[in-house]
């Protein structure tokens, strides 16, 4: 198929060929995405409060309200816990 066939090939517009921004298609993944980052949030937080309550003083554990971050970091915990 050369030219001199007589074919003549169109030439394609590039930019006529851009997709739509579908808004609901957008919408749906960033619902999926909050989804997800919810249930992860829900499934790393124990991990977060055992790592926590292991590097705290015993009376910091008793402590209402409870605290998240340890205002003394004891890691002598540890090596008590393994002795």
């Amino acid at each position: 198929m050369y030219l001199s066939d007589g074919i003549i090939i169109a030439p394609i517009d590039v930019y006529k060929t851009r997709r739509r921004i579908n808004r609901k298609k957008i919408l749906k993944k960033a619902g999926v995405y909050l989804f997800l980052c919810i249930i992860s949030f829900i499934y790393i937080t124990p991990f977060f409060w055992i790592l926590s309550t292991s590097l705290k003083s015993e009376t910091e554990i008793m402590r209402v309200p409870p605290t998240f971050v340890p205002q003394e970091w004891h890691f002598e915990n540890y090596r008590l816990a393994w002795q």
